[in-house]
C-alpha cells in the first residue's frame, strides 16, 4: 500500500484465502482528503491469483 507514493503497508493473501493488512510501523495511517491510496502490486504476478478485489473501510 502506498500513500502518495511512500509505502505505508503491505496487503498479503494466503494460500488459504485468508488476507492480511500490515502498515510499515505496525501503527494506524491517517489518510487525508486529496491523498492518493494505491495498491501496488508484486514485480512477479503471481499465476494463481486473480479476479482480486479489497475493500477499505474507514474511519471519518
Amino acid at each position: 500500500m502506498q500513500n502518495n507514493g511512500v509505502t505505508i503497508g503491505t496487503i498479503t493473501v494466503g494460500t488459504d484465502g485468508s488476507v492480511t493488512a500490515t502498515t510499515a510501523s505496525g501503527t494506524s495511517k491517517s489518510i487525508a482528503a486529496g491523498d492518493v491510496l494505491k495498491i501496488v502490486a508484486p514485480g512477479t504476478a503471481d499465476a494463481t491469483a486473480a479476479d482480486m478485489a479489497f475493500t477499505i473501510i474507514g474511519v471519518h
